[in-house]
Order: structure tokens, then C-alpha cells, then sequence
């Protein structure tokens, strides 16, 4: 009797202990955040310039003890490209006819290698703005991660870290890219269609679509209200807004979030829908893109859908 009762406590002991891994994994399947990198991966931890105007990115890439050499993050430029005066003020000896890169050291050990426009000028941009961007022909060579709400970018060793495919966490999402000249794309779900759109942190607005898409979509651009004129670095292209825009990434959806319509396009300077997810959208999220992988992570963080300068 005493063998039986000892062998029904075992059983008890062991259908309990079956039963509690069963509910820890099933816990773990339900959440199941990305997991953060290592700190043997990090790289570079650089903090927003808090002298930039607002709705950009810049960061010192300059070794300690070396000159600064601020440049504005942009996820939707192919190249890292100054104007001439921006490089001079960087302390760039312009040369006029120089067709091959220029170089700098950065503190994450690579040099940059970047251009400067003097395509109408070699004193200043033909446009009025003047820039510095730091673009994919760096950026692709890293995970990196774009902490808006503590207003860090963070750099990331890929042979260290790398995204996971999926997560099931709230409030997270890890989608596939399309790299297109290294420039993270993800498809956006707005009216009809489904659209091409950059991840462009240089593009001071929510989200931005080219009028041919936007006529895809089912949207009657013409009778949209006019908006105010997009500065672009190839100039000023016209634009109207779908002020009561629906539209949603992944599982993240943006309800009465102004869409601005670029009526004739971005001068084919972004995807083939001519459409961007820009600074307004993004910060309302933390983001690690992994160019390697073709991998993007989303933790949303605040939910603000509007357009800075909507008037």
C-alpha cells in the first residue's frame, strides 16, 4: 500500500511539473518579445543633437577627441552627399572636379565615405538648404536602432546580433524588407492598394504618397484640399492633403492621420509608388532595422497622428 501511494505521489508530482512547463510555454508563445542585443554587440551609442531643428536626426560621428562631424540620418537617401557649404562648415577642402568620394574616420571605426554636391555650385545648394546626410551607403552595413522617445541611434556589430524573424509580443512587430539602393522599404495598406513606402527619416512629415498611387488607392486627388509645397534636394514639388488618411503598417494602424499627396510624384527620387514613411510616424515608435537580415523590429511607443506644420 505504501509502494502505491508513493507511486500516485510521484505521478501527482510529475503531472504537475508536465503541466507547469506546459503553461510556462505556452506564456512564452503568447509573449514573446524581440530579444535585445547583446552589449558585446553594440557598436556605437550616438544621442540626438539637441540643436537640430525638429523632426531631424543628427548625430557627431567624429572620434573623441576629434572635430565634430554632425550629420542628419537619412534612412531614404541612397548616399551620404553635403552641400558646400554644409561640408565647408565640416571642415571639407572642396575640390571642384573631384569625382571619387570623399573619406572621414567615424567613431564606429569605418571610414565614411560621402560625396558633395557641387553639380550647380561649389558654394552653396542649388535648392536654398543646406545639409549634410548620412545615408544607406553607411547605415546598411549595421543594425541600427532609432530610440526616438530617449533620442538615441544606436549601432549595432550584424555578425553580433540579429533580428529573429517574428515576435508575438503587444505591441511589437518585426517585418521583411525591400532594400531599394539599400534604402529600407515595407508596404503600407492605405484606401485600395497596397504601397511601396521608404522608411525615410529624413522626410519631415507622417506619410507621404505620389498622386498616381494615391488615384490607385481610391483616393480623388483633385478634389483634395491644396497643402503647402514639398522641399525636396531637388526642389520644390506641389501637393494636397487627404486630411481624414487611413493607413496601417504590420499591425499598426494610423486612423485621421493627414496624408500628403504629392501630386506629381517625388521627381522618382523614392519608391515606384513615390510614397515615404517619415519622421511623424516613426517616432512614435522604437525601430531596429536589420539591412543584413532585411529585417525591421517595431515597438509602438505613442500614438500621434499628426503632420508637423499642418496649418
Amino acid at each position: 500500500m505504501r509502494c502505491m501511494r508513493s507511486t500516485v505521489l510521484n505521478l501527482s508530482l510529475l503531472a504537475a511539473f508536465v503541466a507547469a512547463t506546459i503553461d510556462s510555454a505556452q506564456a512564452a508563445n503568447e509573449s514573446r518579445p524581440a530579444q535585445a542585443p547583446p552589449p558585446e554587440a553594440l557598436l556605437a551609442e550616438i544621442a540626438f543633437d539637441d540643436d537640430a531643428e525638429p523632426n531631424r536626426i543628427v548625430i557627431d560621428l567624429a572620434p573623441d577627441e576629434s572635430p565634430s562631424f554632425k550629420l542628419m540620418v537619412d534612412t531614404g537617401a541612397s548616399r551620404s552627399v553635403l552641400t558646400p557649404s554644409a561640408a565647408r562648415e565640416l571642415g571639407v577642402s572642396i575640390r571642384r572636379l573631384k569625382s571619387s568620394p570623399y573619406r572621414r574616420k567615424t567613431r564606429l571605426g569605418r571610414d565614411l565615405q560621402f560625396y558633395v554636391d557641387t553639380s550647380s555650385s561649389d558654394t552653396g545648394s542649388k535648392t536654398g538648404f543646406e545639409y549634410g546626410l548620412l545615408g544607406a551607403n553607411f547605415l546598411h552595413h549595421y543594425v541600427v536602432e532609432f530610440d526616438f522617445a530617449n533620442r538615441w541611434v544606436r549601432f549595432y556589430d550584424p555578425e553580433k546580433y540579429e533580428l529573429p524573424e517574428n515576435t508575438d509580443s503587444p505591441g511589437e512587430a518585426i517585418l521583411g524588407l525591400e532594400l531599394i539602393n539599400n534604402r529600407p522599404a515595407l508596404e503600407v495598406d492605405y484606401g485600395e492598394t497596397s504601397l511601396s513606402s521608404l522608411i525615410d527619416t529624413g522626410a519631415n512629415s507622417s506619410f507621404i504618397v505620389g498622386g498616381n498611387a494615391a488615384e490607385r488607392a481610391g483616393i480623388d486627388v483633385r478634389h483634395l484640399p491644396k497643402y503647402r509645397p514639398l522641399g525636396t534636394v531637388r526642389g520644390k514639388v506641389p501637393t494636397r492633403i487627404d486630411t481624414a488618411g487611413a493607413w496601417s503598417v504590420g499591425p499598426f494602424e494610423f486612423v485621421d492621420s493627414p496624408v500628403i499627396v504629392a501630386t506629381r510624384g517625388w521627381h522618382n527620387q523614392v519608391t515606384r509608388d513615390q510614397s515615404v514613411i517619415g519622421y511623424d510616424a516613426l517616432q512614435q515608435f522604437t525601430l531596429r532595422i536589420d539591412y543584413p537580415r532585411k529585417r525591421v523590429w517595431m515597438r509602438r511607443e505613442t500614438d500621434v497622428n499628426t503632420v508637423e506644420g499642418l496649418d
